[in-house]
């Protein structure tokens, strides 16, 4: 009976197509799981990473260069304060200075 063969090859061909679609899903997860293993390496070698450089951190903000550089910095931005309240002051003068020249 030809309507049963019928029926049978199209059984078979959805049943491969089912397969390949099957296939195709498995390659796909394979290369998920792939990517995920990657992930985590990275993950645990940045994770690594940070932890020797904030043990690093650690070390040298504690340290006497840091403490020099600490020092510095401050006294940089306490003559920078002085600087501008000086071009303040000078800006003060002059404006007081042309306006008694304008009359």
């Amino acid at each position: 009976s030809n309507s049963s063969i019928a029926a049978t090859q199209k059984t078979l061909t959805e049943t491969r197509r089912e397969l390949r679609r099957a296939r195709s899903q498995l390659k796909e997860l394979d290369t998920l799981r792939d990517e995920v293993f990657t992930l985590k390496t990275q993950l645990k070698k940045a994770e690594l990473k940070l932890v020797v450089i904030e043990k690093e951190e650690a070390r040298t903000n504690n340290g006497p260069r840091a403490q020099e550089l600490r020092t510095l910095l401050k006294a940089a931005k306490e003559d920078y304060r002085r600087k501008d309240e000086e071009i303040r002051q000078l800006k003060s003068e002059f404006e007081a200075f042309r306006k008694e020249n304008e009359v």
